[in-house]
Order: C-alpha cells, then structure tokens, then sequence
C-alpha cells in the first residue's frame, strides 16, 4: 500500500529510489528520493524510503527528521514507526526507542520488532 505512489512520475522516482537502496547506492537513492519529496511533498513513503536510506549510510540524525516528517503526515505508518525506533537504538537512545517500539506494537502486536521491547510481560 505505502509503495503505491501517487502518479506515474513519482512511481518511477520511488521505484528508482528503492533500486538504488537495494543496490547500496545510498548517496543516488538519498538524491532521488529527494526530488520525490520536493514533487510530491506529502507523500509519507517519501520520506520513510529517503529515512531507510540515510539510516544505511549512518546519518541517523537526519533519518529521524524524515521518519518524523512521514509520521506527520501518516501517524499509523508502522514502517516510520519501527524505523524511528530502529534509529533511536543506533543514536543510543533507547528511552525514546522503547516508545516508539510501544507504539508500532499497538498497531501490529506481531510485529518482528516487538522482541526488542523491554518488560513486555505477558499482557500484551
């Protein structure tokens, strides 16, 4: 569903974008994930994807405004969720990690990252 994108031009710079993370061309995927972002700003996939490929590449701290920008726009978007998490965990940060996890867990209880969630216990 979030890698339907909105029109024919945007697919094909999202489709590009994924190619390049697939292949490790981070800098090539950022670039083009970017002009997906300025043509079609309030396509949250944009910004998740541009998050993934920044995270990658190490640069945490920008990952994080991109995964904030595709929750802004789409709060229940489970990937920017988990993938906030993941990138709160890489920066040390594991108060804010653990409730970002907390919320991704109250969207999908199944999902792989909820081992990764401290004094689950057994209610949820």
């Amino acid at each position: 569903m979030w890698t339907q994108a909105p029109d024919q031009k945007s697919q094909m710079l999202l489709s590009s974008g994924l190619l390049n993370i697939k292949r490790g061309n981070l800098k090539l995927a950022e670039k083009v994930l970017s002009e997906l972002i300025t043509y079609c700003p309030n396509y949250a996939e944009g910004y998740n994807q541009r998050a993934f490929a920044r995270y990658l590449d190490l640069n945490f701290e920008k990952a994080l405004f991109d995964l904030q920008d595709a929750l802004n726009l789409r709060p229940r978007h489970l990937g920017a969720l988990s993938g906030k998490a993941l990138t709160h965990v890489a920066l040390g940060q594991e108060v804010e990690a653990q409730i970002e996890l907390r919320k991704a867990l109250a969207l999908n209880p199944f999902m792989p990252e909820r081992e990764m969630i401290k004094d689950l216990g057994t209610d949820l």
